[in-house]
């Protein structure tokens, strides 16, 4: 019996950690619009439940924003070495169909809970571990509140052979998870607002036109200071001027000759 339990414990171990399965429908509650659960693997799932009493109705049915798988992403939870993030890559990828589907399908009344169990460390016998997230549309905006980030309960499950309950985020109990997301807000740490579109990048300033130093202009050479003049050579020049003039008359000197002259009498030269 021991070695039964033993090789029941390893198969079922084996199918807890694979990757979610493709989403099937599974039998329970039923409502009008349809379904109220999605099973992605052995304890692995979505679904629809009623909200939590006293709290205003939702924005459902709702359809999910393109960029929300790069937002799941990007959510880390802090851990007593730093943080790590809380969905690993191609766990979003499993389960973000499901979680489509379950949003289109939910009314103002549903909230909608995921579990996705799944081995995020890379070395084989790390074991699934279980991320529990209650998420609705509120404010044109996708909440996100967990519950666990990482609960182990496949010992337990071993152990007594029973389905193990799962506890899920709550909007009046505030959990031990701290979150952190780019680009969202914090209602709480363990509660996430997702934006509905995410904001865009701030963008850069644009880079100032590269202008070139215009190369600097070198001044004309001062003309040089002319020396403070005595009436005494005022009247050598007027002399000068008389002397040239009559030379001119006389034709002495050509006209060309005079102008010359004259010109260099009035620059003091």
């Amino acid at each position: 019996m021991g070695t039964l339990k033993l090789h029941l414990g390893l198969v079922l171990g084996c199918m807890a950690v694979l990757p979610p399965l493709p989403v099937h429908a599974t039998p329970g509650a039923q409502t009008p619009a349809g379904r109220r659960q999605w099973q992605m693997g052995l304890h692995s799932w979505v679904k629809l439940e009623p909200q939590e009493p006293g709290a205003p109705p939702n924005e459902h049915p709702a359809t999910l924003s393109p960029g929300l798988e790069d937002q799941l992403e990007n959510i880390r939870f802090k851990t007593e070495k730093g943080e790590e993030p809380l969905f690993a890559k191609p766990e979003v990828e499993g389960f973000l169909k499901t979680l489509q589907q379950a949003f289109a399908a939910a009314g103002p009344g549903d909230d909608v809970l995921l579990l996705s169990t799944y081995r995020r460390g890379e070395n084989l016998s790390d074991q699934a571990k279980a991320v529990t997230v209650r998420l609705f549309r509120k404010g044109d905006a996708l909440q996100v509140i967990v519950h666990d980030a990482r609960a182990d309960f496949l010992g337990a499950y071993y152990a007594t052979e029973r389905a193990p309950e799962f506890t899920f985020g709550s909007r009046t109990a505030t959990g031990k998870v701290r979150l952190r997301c780019p680009g969202a807000s914090s209602q709480r740490p363990d509660w996430l607002v997702l934006p509905d579109r995410p904001a865009p990048a701030a963008a850069l300033p644009a880079p100032e036109p590269d202008v070139a130093t215009p190369p600097a202009v070198k001044a004309p050479p001062a003309e040089p200071a002319r020396p403070l003049r005595d009436p005494a050579f005022f009247e050598q020049q007027e002399l000068r001027l008389r002397t040239l003039k009559h030379l001119r008359d006389e034709n002495l000197i050509s006209e060309e000759e005079y102008q010359s002259k004259r010109q260099k009498i009035l620059d003091g030269i």
